[in-house]
């Protein structure tokens, strides 16, 4: 227990506990060391006593240095290092580099470059590095300017190396020793900040402080003016420039209010620190044999570096390199994943040390990276769990294919002539567009071309009309020097379906893109690797019998749906198109699909095989094999193409190729008018490793609106709380706090498919896990996408519902609600490599109802009129005045998981009218058409430009 007025003991396990360290970490392969200096020794004895009072277990140590370590007069400094480092790392080899001298230009400062000679001339010097001393930048340079810079050689050539060197970031706050050593009063040390070096070194990892604050719980600032007797140092170099990776994190904090706003005070052109941080107060330490309780950077430099050094473990355990420079990659990820940090928001280093003074002016604490805490104090096992990891920098010679996204001329254009065609209250529409007609409205300026070309220089180029992407064909060594980055092969460490994932090439640190080039671009395909993100994309599928076989229970075959919905046996198509896509590994089977046709006397058209993969049909998948024998039962003779899909998201080889495969399609002048689509992500995950990719994909989908064409995708399958309990890793209490989204469901450009099972009496309720539905369908409102006008008010009328959760924070009420639409999605009889599985999911009532939406795209050809095109206006004001055209989902629920291993305590209900379980209900075929032909019948003269 903390003593009155002082924070809690930091003891090991209460570190391990406060930051997630698992317990049973045994370093076997990375090594550590720690430098003591001036006349710092340690005691093995000393060692011993702390390992015993705190059940740690014995770590082999080195001793070596150009200074004999004395075990009769151990210092505080060495002992608080060794005992911590050790403690966070149990079992690691660890080195004590007791060093002799000092600085040559001036004796009373650190011996750094003897140091650095020493551990550099070691084959075997350790892969992490920890230095608790420090001086002021100011005083460092005036002395010994040449001697500083030299030293910062040596920390790159020791990054070179893989040594990961990390520097405490002082003790004496924003003022450094001005006014405790440096003889200022505090008018004239608190005038301007004070850097301390090498912490404002931009080749090391620098780390401040934090305390237990007096809630016993939140983490703050370590301040002498709150108990923390010293007060971590933090700020700006007046010597170095701000460096690359870590220019927007610097400029997000100098826009806000917890950076100092007075002029002259810092300079804010400079390398800003400390970078992260850890806890610093009270740290009991042994000795001569007696507990101290020992405060400072001192002790949270020793303890992030203990950290690092299991980091590395479980990468040399990959057989992969290790951290080596940590900065680059603690900054893409404080970006991209501020989740894995700690974000300590409270307290500044104004303070001096045992609140001796109070500069009026200092750094302040806040969101994201701040300069007294950096991004804050780690979730060990989120840094853990970095899934892109650098494999090894890619050789010059080595060619490369490389993509830029280009801005569309007049976004606006697009937009406004996309809701003209898409509203069915609009004169135009249904008045979709030629192939050419679209590319022209969506293409970029010929002076962004232009200026692209120009800036490429001689490299090849290929550019897709349909896209807007440009893609770049050069070596590497040309790219590197176009971009000034490093380019690097990066590796996942996690498997998608039980396969392992092939490497990428990635720039390695942030690109040097003209400002009047990168304004004009939405993505470039070699921006820095998602290093932080787990593996999320998959299809949505299950298979199975049901846990739990609820009365009327029933097999979805392609009879039963037809009289369900009532569908006509006889409507065959003559005109419309359709397909299914097929990510990953997928192929199907024309002996599969001859079986169930010869099963339930079905007749699929024409199928034509399309794509950039090979379709392997003596590998079926369950997958493309459920899509295409549905969408073929619902709509009969129809023209079907299978589009087999290479490759993945660029910028994470787990998830889909969407924008690959929407290029395929926009480029086919014979493109098919409705394509399913049963393959989805986590909406954050995808928002967080490529959300201009996906915006972009957003456009793509605009465009096939703008042709005619139908785009449906599944809802998901793992309902509430998507996949972030069973794949996501976290427990039900953090995975049902709030609702996932699922994209692209969530796009507001496409028309997403829920499910139903039939339970009791017959009756369709929302397809669960808790009901005997194997899987839960997904349902839930975007926090990315606003929510669209066509389904405004029936957004609002849900929201009075008894079906919607009243939970405030659960969910994001602005946000793009679906479903849209569902249809049955529980227990489809499918031939899958010769076999009957009974297949479950969105998967199943996706392809379904893009096959209702080819029969009704029959039925409006064969009068003349266009096709259904985007399908949600004309859904929601269908839904609004003629709602008997659907059948109403009133009973279930999203909160369960998959087979019902949980439920969450909250989930989107079903009610009267269009809800976010079920959307509208499931259709009623014969009225749905009725209203489609009637709502087009003002568009005859449209153009039909497919």
């Amino acid at each position: 227990a903390a003593e009155a007025g002082k924070p809690p003991l930091a003891t090991p396990d209460y570190i391990k506990s406060l930051y997630g360290v698992p317990g049973n970490v045994t370093v076997k392969l990375a090594t550590q060391s720690i430098a003591a200096f001036y006349d710092e020794s340690w005691s093995a004895d000393d060692l011993v006593a702390f390992q015993a009072k705190f059940n740690l277990p014995a770590s082999p140590i080195t001793q070596k240095g150009d200074r004999p370590n004395i075990q009769s007069n151990p210092g505080g400094e060495a002992s608080l290092d060794i005992q911590y480092i050790t403690a966070m790392a149990p079992g690691a080899p660890t080195t004590v580099w007791t060093i002799n001298g000092s600085n040559p230009f001036s004796s009373g400062d650190e011996p750094f470059v003897s140091w650095a000679d020493q551990v550099l001339a070691d084959p075997a010097t350790s892969l992490v590095h920890s230095i608790s001393y420090g001086d002021e930048e100011d005083h460092i340079m005036e002395v010994s300017k040449d001697y500083a810079f030299h030293l910062d050689t040596l920390f790159q050539k020791m990054a070179l190396r893989g040594i990961t060197v990390l520097v405490a970031s002082g003790d004496n706050g924003v003022s450094g020793t001005r006014i405790t050593s440096g003889g200022m009063n505090v008018t004239e040390g608190c005038s301007k900040s004070a850097p301390e070096w090498p912490a404002s070194s931009p080749y090391v990892t620098t780390v401040g402080a934090t305390q237990i604050g007096d809630d016993a719980k939140t983490e703050i600032v370590c301040s002498g003016a709150t108990n923390g007797l010293i007060t971590s140092g933090g700020g700006f170099s007046s010597v170095y420039s701000t460096p690359s990776w870590q220019k927007d994190a610097v400029l997000s904090y100098l826009a806000g209010p917890n950076s100092p706003h007075k002029d002259g005070f810092f300079n804010t052109k400079g390398r800003g620190y400390p970078d992260i941080s850890a806890l610093g107060a009270n740290f009991p330490v042994y000795i001569k044999g007696k507990a101290h309780a020992l405060y400072g950077t001192s002790a949270s430099t020793p303890t992030i570096a203990g950290l690092v050094t299991l980091w590395n473990e479980l990468r040399l355990q990959k057989g992969l390199p290790s951290v080596g420079f940590f900065n680059p990659l603690l900054y893409a990820i404080g970006a991209d994943s501020p989740t894995a940090f700690h974000d300590v928001t409270i307290g500044n280093n104004g303070a001096g040390e045992s609140n001796a003074y109070v500069c009026p002016i200092s750094f302040g604490a806040g969101p994201g990276w701040d300069a007294v805490t950096g991004f804050g104090t780690p979730v060990f096992d989120q840094l853990a769990t970095l899934r892109w990891l650098k494999v090894a920098d890619s050789p010059d010679a080595r060619q490369l294919s490389w993509a830029i996204g280009l801005q569309a001329q007049n976004p606006e254009r697009l937009q406004a002539t996309f809701d003209k065609v898409s509203n069915p209250s609009s004169a135009e529409y249904g008045r979709y567009l030629s192939i050419d007609a679209v590319n022209a409205l969506t293409a970029p300026a010929q002076e962004t071309l232009d200026a692209v070309h120009a800036w490429l220089g001689h490299r090849r180029t290929e550019y897709s009309a349909a896209t807007n992407i440009l893609t770049v064909h050069s070596t590497v060594g040309e790219t590197r020097k176009l971009l000034s980055t490093g380019i690097a092969e990066f590796e996942h460490t996690a498997k998608v379906n039980g396969k392992d994932v092939l490497r990428v090439l990635r720039a390695t640190a942030a690109m040097d893109i003209p400002e009047h080039i990168r304004s004009k671009i939405t993505f470039t395909t070699l921006d820095q690797a998602p290093i932080h993100v787990n593996a999320k994309g998959r299809p949505v599928l299950h298979t199975g019998r049901p846990s739990k076989l609820e009365a009327g229970q029933v097999e979805a075959t392609p009879a039963f749906i037809k009289k369900l919905y009532n569908v006509p046996t006889d409507l065959t198509v003559k005109l419309a198109t359709q397909s299914v896509a097929a990510f990953y590994d997928e192929s199907w089977s024309a002996d599969d699909l001859a079986a169930f046709e010869k099963a339930y006397s079905t007749k699929a058209g024409k199928i034509v095989q399309k794509g950039d993969r090979y379709n392997n049909m003596t590998n079926p998948g369950g997958e493309v094999s459920l899509d295409l024998q549905y969408i073929t039962a619902m709509a009969t003779n129809a023209e079907t193409t299978v589009w087999t899909i290479d490759g993945s998201n660029p910028f994470s080889s787990d998830d889909e190729p969407f924008v690959s495969w929407a290029d395929q399609v926009l480029a086919d002048p014979a493109t098919s008018l409705v394509h399913s689509i049963s393959y989805g992500d986590e909406e954050d995950h995808i928002m967080e490793v490529s959300k201009d990719y996906a915006f972009h994909l957003d456009t793509l989908f605009q465009k096939m609106a703008l042709r005619g064409i139908t785009v449906l995708v599944a809802s998901g399958d793992d309902g509430v709380a998507g996949t972030r309990i069973s794949d996501g890793g976290m427990n039900v209490t953090e995975g049902c706090a709030t609702a996932a989204a699922e994209w692209p469901a969530s796009s507001p450009y496409v028309t997403t498919v829920g499910a139903t099972q039939i339970g009791a009496g017959g009756i369709e309720v929302v397809c669960s896990g808790a009901t005997g539905g194997v899987i839960t369908s997904g349902g839930s409102f975007s926090y990315v996408y606003a929510q669209p006008t066509y389904q405004a008010e029936a957004v609002l009328s849900y929201f009075a519902s008894d079906g919607a959760p009243k939970k405030a924070g659960f969910f994001n009420t602005k946000g793009r609600g679906y479903p849209d639409i569902s249809a049955i999605g529980a227990n489809f009889p499918t031939y899958v490599g010769g076999e009957m599985q009974a297949l479950y999911g969105t998967s199943a009532s996706t392809p379904t109802v893009a096959g209702l939406v080819t029969l009704w795209n029959e039925l409006r050809l064969q009068k003349g009129l266009p096709s259904v095109g985007f399908f949600n206006p004309l859904l929601y004001s269908i839904g609004a005045n003629y709602p008997s055209a659907f059948n109403d989902i009133i009973i279930g629920d999203n909160a369960a998981g998959v087979r019902n291993a949980y439920t969450c305590p909250i989930g989107f209900g079903s009610s009267k009218g269009w809800d976010a379980a079920t959307g509208w209900g499931t259709p009623r075929f014969d009225q749905l058409a009725t209203l489609i032909l009637n709502n087009g019948t003002n568009t005859s003269n449209g153009c039909l430009g497919y």
